[in-house]
């Protein structure tokens, strides 16, 4: 019973303690979200809110953050280049463009698609200085 009075009065002498704890941790939310306990000046609650909604908000955002940012970082590490094929080597899996770039192919590559004079664009990958060729195609 002491500790109830005790709450009592620290919620009556503080304002900010009728908040539910939700908003107190979240003072952007304030007033937005609705908080699943109603406080009163004089009403004491010992128990915090089971799950709030705030943190479901925030797991979301963060998650759906996550995403977005994994999928720029993919798409930055892709390059791609267009030229002319001037060599192909199958012991070695590379092949050689008109720029004098070497891109090493995909193992099991079908080499009957490409031949020498043909332009092609190619989308590859860079692992310590060796490009990998990711997807290529017959350019117009």
């Amino acid at each position: 019973m002491r500790r109830a009075r005790t709450i009592k009065a620290h919620r009556a002498l503080n304002p900010l303690s009728c908040m539910s704890l939700s908003e107190n941790r979240f003072p952007l939310f304030r007033g937005v979200l609705k908080s699943r306990q109603s406080c009163r000046i004089g009403q004491a609650t010992t128990q915090p809110e089971a799950q709030p909604k705030e943190r479901k908000v925030m797991h979301y955002l963060v998650g759906l953050i996550l995403i977005v940012a994994s999928l720029f970082s993919t798409v930055a590490m892709a390059d791609d280049a267009e030229g002319k094929i001037t060599g192909i080597n199958k012991d070695s899996e590379t092949i050689t463009l008109d720029d004098g770039q070497t891109y090493k192919l995909p193992g099991e590559f079908d080499y009957s698609a490409i031949n020498k004079g043909m332009k092609v664009l190619i989308i590859y990958d860079v692992v310590d200085s060796t490009r990998f060729i990711t997807d290529i195609q017959e350019a117009p």
